[in-house]
C-alpha cells in the first residue's frame, strides 16, 4: 500500500487549478512541421498506422510532446495541447498528425479488443444497450479509465478534438492520486481493497482475475488505467 504523502502536483483539487496549468502552447514552428507533415503525405500517402515520427522533421513538435509528457507522468496528469489547428486539414490528416504527436509519448495501442487503433467518439444516434459504448450515444459520459480489462492497461490516453458540439460536451477529469489519499483520509479501512484481487468483467477471461486498481510507484501515483495517445 502507498504510505508516503502524494507528491502535490499529482494530488489536486479543482479549485487548486487554472488554465496554464493545463495549457501546453504549440508554436508556430511547430505548426509549420505539422503543416510540412501534411504536404509530405498528400504527396506520398501513406495509411496512419504506417506513419511514425522518424519519416519526418519534427524538433519543434518533440520539445513540445516531451514537455506534455513531463506534465501528463510527473505533474498533474493533464496536458492541453493549445492549440493544433484542424480547420486547414481534412479528416485523415488530423488523424496522421494526432498519431505522430502521440507516438512521440509513447507505443500506440489498440482501442477494442477488435484491434481498432483509431476511435472515433461522436453522437452517431444510437440508443445504449448492449454492445453500444455511452461515446457513440448522446448520453453523459461518467468518469471511468480505459481499458481496465488489460493486465497491463495503457499509461496515457489521448483525444484529439475535431469538431467541438454545438451543446455541451464537457471533458472532465478528476485526479486518481486526490481520490486515493481522500479515502485513505477519509475510510482507511477500505483502502486495502484497492489493492486486492478483481475479477474481470470482459468474457475474454472469464477465469483469470485483474491487478488491484493502484500500483505502489517511485512516485506515489495511483494507476487511473488510461490509454497512450
Amino acid at each position: 500500500m502507498l504510505t508516503s504523502n502524494a507528491q502535490e502536483r499529482q494530488a489536486w483539487y479543482r479549485n487548486s487549478l487554472t488554465p496554464p496549468d493545463w495549457l501546453v502552447p504549440l508554436p508556430d514552428a511547430a505548426v509549420a512541421e505539422l503543416e510540412e507533415a501534411v504536404r509530405t503525405l498528400r504527396r506520398e500517402p501513406l495509411p496512419t498506422l504506417l506513419l511514425s515520427p522518424e519519416q519526418f522533421s519534427l524538433s519543434h513538435c518533440r520539445e513540445v510532446m516531451a514537455r506534455v509528457g513531463r506534465q501528463l507522468r510527473e505533474g498533474i496528469g493533464l496536458a492541453v495541447i493549445d492549440k493544433l489547428p484542424v480547420e486547414r486539414f481534412s479528416l485523415e490528416e488530423n488523424q496522421a498528425l494526432g498519431w505522430l504527436l502521440g507516438s512521440l509519448l509513447g507505443r500506440l495501442v489498440a482501442q477494442k479488443w477488435d484491434g481498432t487503433m483509431v476511435y472515433d467518439v461522436r453522437d452517431t444516434g444510437k440508443a445504449l444497450e448492449y454492445g453500444v459504448r455511452r461515446s457513440v450515444t448522446n448520453l453523459d459520459l461518467q468518469f471511468h479509465t480505459d481499458a481496465p480489462w488489460l493486465a497491463l492497461p495503457p499509461e496515457l490516453v489521448g483525444l484529439v478534438c475535431l469538431s467541438p458540439a454545438h451543446e455541451g460536451g464537457m471533458s472532465r477529469f478528476v485526479s486518481m492520486v486526490t481520490v486515493h489519499e481522500e479515502l485513505k483520509r477519509r475510510h482507511p479501512a477500505l483502502v486495502r481493497r484497492l489493492y486486492e484481487l478483481v475479477s474481470p468483467r470482459s468474457p475474454a477471461s472469464p477465469s483469470s482475475s485483474r491487478p488491484p486498481v493502484v500500483y505502489t510507484a517511485a512516485t506515489i501515483k495511483a494507476s487511473s488505467r488510461t490509454r497512450k495517445a
